[in-house]
């Protein structure tokens, strides 16, 4: 099945997003007053019932690659730069969200199928903000994930996740419940795949890359 691509400008002027390897996941978040790095969140119409309502959203931004530079998705998009955006890759990113309030609501996202997250996500010399998903924390093929069993080709410098409005370097042993659906900021020395491990079944992990 061919899969079909929509740039980023497009999902910003129709609002709409027709992957066919994904999956229309709902689920609930904690949100903070103030800022959180949430995975896939990318507008407030997302929201789809609970505490947070989308007039309590006030901005959505996302980590451009390879530029690293902060983009707003919302309210006004910056439409120039998110020009040559491939929502493909920012399926699997987290986004920092600011909300007026806090509580728990849900929020629908598109949740690449589980081999994405194995083998395919491309990430960038410097800094990435990686959305975490059900796959990675919680898949019935995964239990108790480390940061080691997903970097694939990477090698990771530096990892934070962000919580009471500060970044918290991240020493967890185990991708526990507690980070479902949240981020990390993750800094790594050069271009790199990330790949998971998958438990009885080997290191699924593509070959190096084509030098450039």
């Amino acid at each position: 099945m061919k899969k079909i691509i929509l740039p980023i400008t497009l999902l910003v002027l129709v609002g709409i997003s027709s992957l066919v390897y994904a999956s229309n996941t709902e689920s609930y978040y904690n949100f903070e007053q103030g800022w959180n790095l949430v995975n896939g969140f990318s507008f407030p119409y997302k929201l789809s019932g609970g505490e947070i309502l989308p007039e309590n959203i006030k901005a959505v931004y996302i980590l451009k690659q390879p530029t690293q530079e902060f983009v707003r998705l919302y309210p006004d998009p910056e439409t120039k730069k998110l020009e040559g955006m491939d929502d493909d890759y920012y399926e699997k990113t987290a986004q920092f969200v600011y909300s007026d309030k806090a509580g728990r609501s849900k929020y629908v996202f598109e949740e690449p199928l589980p081999p994405k997250y194995w083998n395919e996500h491309q990430i960038y010399k410097g800094w990435n903000l990686i959305g975490l998903s059900n796959y990675m924390i919680e898949g019935p093929s995964n239990p108790d994930l480390t940061l080691k069993d997903i970097k694939g080709t990477c090698n990771i410098e530096k990892v934070y996740y962000f919580f009471g409005g500060q970044w918290v370097k991240f020493d967890m042993p185990e991708l526990d419940s507690t980070l479902l659906l949240r981020g990390l900021l993750m800094k790594v020395s050069d271009n790199c795949v990330m790949g998971m491990t998958m438990k009885g079944n080997g290191n699924i992990i593509p070959p190096p890359q084509i030098p450039n």
